[in-house]
């Protein structure tokens, strides 16, 4: 009996190559259905960071995000929101902004197994596969909406101080600096947006 075939260059290819694995069940459920590309965009670089015990270790602020093209705190967050309010991730550890020190949120993927990170005050989760939670398309575009309305209902952003503006921004966020000036086109699209998310996100 022959072995199956396989081209000899493919058995040395993958040596070595950090790769990401993505489960079928994932892609094919109704809330990764609902998701926005954008959201799908940051789940995959997200998952590009993920290194074995590094589950629950998982940092998204502009700043270690802009190392892979994204620019906009806003599209960060809005991209964030959607992939906690659709259980792919799950945040192990809330940001906080205070006088003398910043620590940034942490997040974990809910189809793997999260150690315990004590440096960081992150415990252990099991896998919870949170997505599944959503049965039919219906249910997963309402959770995506529902974002939407919290975002519209909120004080524009005039109405806040820098620092209540920017507390998600993390350690290393380039000084605190927004991507997109006060008087840009996408800052006054987007008016209100951060402070809702910043609430949405603890």
């Amino acid at each position: 009996m022959s072995k199956t075939w396989r081209p000899a260059a493919d058995e040395d290819s993958w040596k070595g190559v950090p790769h990401s694995r993505i489960r079928h069940d994932i892609t094919s459920s109704p809330a990764w259905k609902a998701l926005s590309y954008t959201a799908r965009g940051l789940y995959t670089d997200l998952r590009a960071r993920l290194r074995k015990g590094g589950n629950g270790n998982i940092e998204c602020t502009p700043s270690s995000m802009k190392g892979v093209g994204w620019k906009s705190k806003t599209t960060i967050y809005l991209a964030l929101a959607e992939l906690e309010a659709l259980g792919f991730i799950a945040k192990t550890r809330r940001g906080h902004k205070g006088r003398a020190d910043v620590t940034c949120s942490l997040y974990r993927f809910t189809d793997q197994p999260s150690p315990p990170h004590p440096d960081k005050g992150v415990i252990a989760f099991t896998a919870t596969m949170d997505w599944r939670g959503f049965r039919t398309d219906a249910e997963a575009e309402a959770a995506v909406s529902s974002i939407s309305e919290k975002n519209t209902s909120q004080p524009s952003q005039s109405q806040k101080t820098q620092g209540q503006i920017l507390a998600l921004s993390g350690p290393d966020s380039d000084h605190h600096t927004p991507f997109a000036g006060p008087d840009s086109d996408h800052h006054k699209k987007h008016d209100g947006q951060i402070p809702a998310l910043r609430e949405a996100l603890k």
